[in-house]
């Protein structure tokens, strides 16, 4: 949570007033408020842009998760974030109990199969693909998550100046009553002085290194904006795939198939890249943070309510008192900031951008096209499938489970190397397109290794249909795993060596 919009004067700075939050005491029980996290999160981020939401909070005694954002990052992405986390299991559930039920219906003969239109009426597959979408984003967008969490502009008053007034005297306070802190990281957060002081109040309220680390979330802004790029290329390759079957198909409409995947891989590239500078830049301000360096709001308008016109006290001189109240003096506090905080944030934010497991979760989406598959095979032959044709169900693991990863891994290697910020913007393009263009060497070189098994023609031939698919899955499924679990060890570990040697 970053320091909470000033329409009124601070109050002074004085002596008594770092005394009584030395203490981390609230002033006020009526101050100590919550909200639930569904009121912040609707009607896309209320929470975060609207004003007048002091009613949606009331008095709790314990917090469940505070919120520490910056002000400085975009709306939008700590929005699409917080949805992707507090809704996204919901919406995984979901979307797979929406295309099970599609596919049983579609499967028994209720919903009505549909043609190609263009291949002369080969299967479309598409029902249960759409109904898994569908219930994606409207789970992600109307889910209700129901945990008490604090965000300034909802739990604290923004009319009243003596509310108001008491709520940020008992900052410390909140953060002691707070189980969890949740830091949506940008590349702004370590800039912002309230911000630190918040990590650094929470983390002294908490006795022993276990405790602190098991309470603090960190998750970068990135991630919504990652996942909805995730997902709009799932949903555009799939829907092409249904749509264009075979490549003997006009080069116009292989051309409008593929522009809009290339689009979502060049913006990828190019997020990507930022999140490599912005790691950087953050871990490298965490190793030479000095007080006087972090920037605050007041600060930034020269102590000028830029509403009012009215001067407006430096909450600089209140926070360093209260940093030299709760670590004995400033240096200390910038050493435990240069060792504690640095290592929590080099541990979450870690070597990758995305953990595994939400890489998993991102790619279970194409598990809905062999459900098509198999509903449209019982709705033309009228009976249940086989075995030999449930064996479609395992396909996508090798996509989920190790090349889905693998991918990713050498994206992240190749925008790690592309990640300088070039002055000239359209050199800074024409990076982003080789970088696309590296991205997609990747993609043919994994294509023609998967390949593989079906040149061995001798086996092929020699075997039945299931038993070389089993031979195919294997091969496909154990050589990339190793790939993917080598390539993830190895960039972590030059990473750390990296770290070593920096240190």
């Amino acid at each position: 949570m970053a320091a909470p919009e000033r329409d009124v004067p601070h109050i002074d700075p004085k002596e008594s007033l770092a005394a009584f939050m030395k203490g981390m005491a609230v002033a006020d029980p009526e101050v100590l408020r919550g909200t639930a996290a569904h009121q912040a999160l609707s009607r896309f981020g209320q929470g975060f842009r609207r004003r007048g939401l002091f009613g949606k909070s009331w008095p709790v005694t314990k917090i469940g998760q505070f919120w520490s954002h910056s002000w400085r990052e975009r709306r939008w992405k700590k929005t699409l974030t917080l949805m992707i986390v507090f809704n996204g299991p919901a919406a995984l559930v979901a979307a797979h109990l929406a295309a099970i039920l599609t596919m049983l219906l579609l499967g028994a003969g209720v919903l009505p199969p549909v043609g190609h239109p263009l291949f002369d009426g080969r299967p479309l597959h598409f029902y249960c693909q759409s109904t898994g979408f569908v219930a994606v984003v409207l789970t992600v967008l109307l889910w209700r998550p129901g945990r008490t969490i604090f965000l300034d502009r909802i739990c604290i008053h923004q009319e009243d100046p003596k509310m108001k007034g008491k709520a940020i005297t008992s900052m410390g306070g909140f953060l002691k009553h707070s189980e969890e802190l949740l830091i949506l990281f940008d590349e702004t957060y370590t800039q912002r002085l309230w911000c630190v002081i918040e990590l650094a109040a929470f983390l002294k309220s908490r006795e022993g290194a276990a405790a602190r680390a098991n309470s603090v979330q960190i998750r970068p802004t990135y991630l919504g904006p990652a996942a909805l790029a995730i997902f709009m290329m799932q949903v555009l390759f799939l829907f092409a795939n249904a749509m264009l079957p075979t490549l003997d198909v006009p080069p116009v409409a292989l051309i409008l198939a593929l522009a809009p995947q290339l689009t979502l891989l060049y913006l990828a590239v190019d997020l990507m890249r930022r999140v490599h500078r912005e790691k950087h830049a953050a871990q490298t301000r965490l190793k030479t943070f000095r007080l006087q360096d972090a920037q605050c709001y007041c600060c930034t308008v020269n102590h000028t309510n830029p509403k009012t016109g009215k001067r407006i006290n430096c909450d600089r001189d209140v926070l360093t008192g209260l940093v030299q109240s709760w670590f004995g003096s400033v240096e200390a506090f910038e050493s435990q900031v240069r060792g504690d905080v640095l290592q929590l944030f080099s541990r979450q934010l870690g070597v990758h951008m995305f953990s595994y497991r939400f890489l998993l979760v991102m790619n279970s989406g194409i598990l809905f096209w062999p459900m098509d598959c198999l509903a449209w095979s019982a709705a033309l032959h009228g009976e249940i499938p086989g075995f030999s044709q449930f064996w479609i169900m395992f396909l996508p693991l090798v996509w989920i489970l190790a090349a889905g990863p693998l991918v990713v891994v050498w994206a992240e290697f190749v925008t790690r190397l592309l990640q300088k910020q070039q002055q000239n913007l359209w050199c800074y393009r024409a990076v982003n397109v080789a970088g696309v263009l590296l991205l997609m060497l990747g993609f043919a070189v994994l294509f023609v290794f998967t390949d593989l098994p079906k040149k061995a023609t001798p086996f092929a031939s020699s075997r039945s249909w299931l038993e070389f698919q089993t031979y195919k899955f294997l091969f496909d499924l154990g050589i990339l795993s190793a790939v993917a679990i080598v390539a993830w060890n190895v960039q972590t570990c030059l990473a750390r060596i990296n770290r070593v040697r920096q240190a």
